[in-house]
C-alpha cells in the first residue's frame, strides 16, 4: 500500500482506539487526533494545544471511556479532554496531583485514574463522574524516587510501579485499602539475575501474567500471582549491546495474545515474539491411585509431572501452583483447602483436600484461564 505523511512531530506516545489514534507530541506540536480507519489515507480530525487549554509537549496520554488524560512529564497536572466527538475534542478540567515534581504517566483502570511521579508518588483517583465532577483522590503510594509508569490489576487491589532509574525495579503494593498501601515485593535486576539500567514499562497481561521492558534486558514475563513471591517465567532479548543509559527495549504489548506479543526497542526496531510456551496448556491432569488427603499444595504439585505430549506441565511453572480448583464444581464433599487457602474471584487455590471419593472435575489455568480436567481417586 501507499503512505500518506499528515504529521511531522516527536512523538513518544500514541494510542488508538476505535480507529482513532491520539499521537502526542513532545517537541512543541500538541495532541494530533488521527482518523485511522483506513490506515493507507489517514486523516487529521483535530489537535489539541495550549490553545484549547492542553500540552504544547505531551510525554504520555491514556484514552477511556470517552476522555483523554495527558501528561508532559514537566508539572504535576494531568489535563483532561472529553474525546467523544474527535472531531472536536472538549477541555474537562485540570488535576493537580500530589507529587512534588512531574506527571510522567497514567494509567485509567475502572474509574479509577493512577498517576506516576517522578517525584515518588503515585496518586489514586476516583474519576466516576470526570465530566462533571473533580476527581476525589482517594489515596496516595510512596512508589519511590523516579516513579515512570504503573499498570493494576482489573480489581484495583494491586498497583505494579516502574522506576527509571540506574538500578530501577518494579514495585507491587496491596492498594485495596487507597488510603493505607502495603508494599509487597519489590523485582530488580539482582532478583532477576540480569544486566540492564532499569524497567520502563509494566503490562499485565490477565492479572498474573507480567511483563516489563528492561531496556538492554529486552522483555521480562514475571508470573505474579502470589504477589509476594513473583517469580521470573522467561525473558526475551532484543539488545547485544553493552550497558549504558536509555538502549534496548522501550515496550511491550502483550494484550493481542502471548503468541504474538510487541516489543519496541529503541535500536533495533518492532520485534513480534511468541510467549505462548511460558504459560502450560495441559488438557487432562490425571492423578489416578492418589490419595490426596492431608497432602499439601507442594505435594500436590509435585505429583503433577509430564505425563505424555497432550498432558505436558513444565514442573517449574507448577513452583507456585497455577491450577486452582472452581469450588462450585466440587462434589458435596466436606472441603478443606491448604496449607494456605486463597479466594480470588470465586476460584480457590489449591485443590479440594480430606476424605474425597473418585472425583473429576473442571479446573483451568491460572494465567490463561484454559480449561483442564482433574481427575483421580480419593483417598
Amino acid at each position: 500500500h501507499g503512505s500518506q505523511k499528515i504529521l511531522d512531530v516527536y512523538s513518544k506516545d500514541i494510542k488508538v482506539n476505535n480507529g482513532i489514534g491520539y499521537f502526542a507530541s513532545d517537541n512543541g506540536g500538541g495532541m494530533h487526533i488521527v482518523n485511522l480507519s483506513d490506515p493507507t489515507t489517514p486523516s487529521l480530525l483535530s489537535q489539541i494545544t495550549s490553545s484549547q487549554g492542553g500540552y504544547n509537549s505531551i510525554h504520555n496520554v491514556f484514552i477511556d471511556g470517552g476522555f483523554l488524560y495527558e501528561a508532559d512529564s514537566r508539572t504535576p497536572t494531568v489535563k483532561v479532554f472529553d474525546v467523544s466527538n474527535p472531531g472536536s475534542p472538549a477541555f474537562v478540567r485540570d488535576i493537580v496531583t500530589t507529587d512534588p515534581s512531574f506527571i510522567h504517566d497514567i494509567t485509567v483502570v475502572n474509574n479509577r485514574m493512577y498517576t506516576s511521579g517522578f517525584g515518588g508518588k503515585t496518586d489514586i483517583y476516583d474519576i466516576s463522574n470526570i465530566g462533571t465532577t473533580a476527581p476525589a483522590l482517594l489515596g496516595s503510594v510512596n512508589s519511590g524516587s523516579n516513579s515512570h509508569s504503573n499498570w493494576v490489576t482489573s480489581d484495583g487491589n494491586l498497583l505494579i510501579s516502574a522506576r527509571e532509574i540506574s538500578n530501577g525495579d518494579i514495585r507491587l503494593f496491596d492498594i485495596s485499602n487507597p488510603l493505607s498501601p502495603n508494599l509487597l515485593s519489590t523485582i530488580n535486576s539482582t532478583t532477576l539475575g540480569i544486566n540492564a539500567f532499569s524497567p520502563h514499562n509494566p503490562v499485565l497481561f490477565n492479572d498474573d501474567l507480567l511483563f516489563v521492558s528492561w531496556y538492554q534486558a529486552g522483555v521480562q514475563a514475571i508470573d505474579i500471582s502470589d504477589p509476594l513471591n513473583p517469580f521470573l517465567l522467561g525473558s526475551f532479548d532484543t539488545f547485544p549491546g553493552a550497558v549504558s543509559g536509555f538502549d534496548g527495549n522501550w515496550g511491550v504489548y502483550p494484550l493481542l495474545g502471548l503468541d504474538r506479543v510487541l516489543l519496541s526497542d529503541l535500536d533495533g526496531g518492532l520485534f513480534i515474539v511468541d510467549a505462548s510456551a511460558i504459560v502450560p496448556e495441559p488438557s487432562t491432569i490425571a492423578l489416578i491411585g492418589t490419595g490426596l488427603a492431608g497432602l499439601g499444595g507442594a505435594a500436590v504439585r509435585r505429583r503433577l509431572r509430564p505425563e505424555g505430549r497432550q498432558q505436558t506441565i513444565d514442573e517449574v511453572a507448577w513452583t507456585n501452583s497455577f491450577v486452582r480448583v472452581d469450588v462450585s464444581a466440587c462434589p458435596p464433599w466436606p472441603i478443606r483447602t491448604g496449607p494456605h487457602p486463597k479466594t480470588v474471584k470465586g476460584w480457590r487455590w489449591f485443590i479440594c483436600f480430606g476424605d474425597l471419593p473418585d472425583y473429576a472435575f473442571p479446573v483451568r489455568t491460572k494465567l490463561t484461564g484454559r480449561q483442564a480436567t482433574l481427575s483421580g481417586a480419593g483417598g
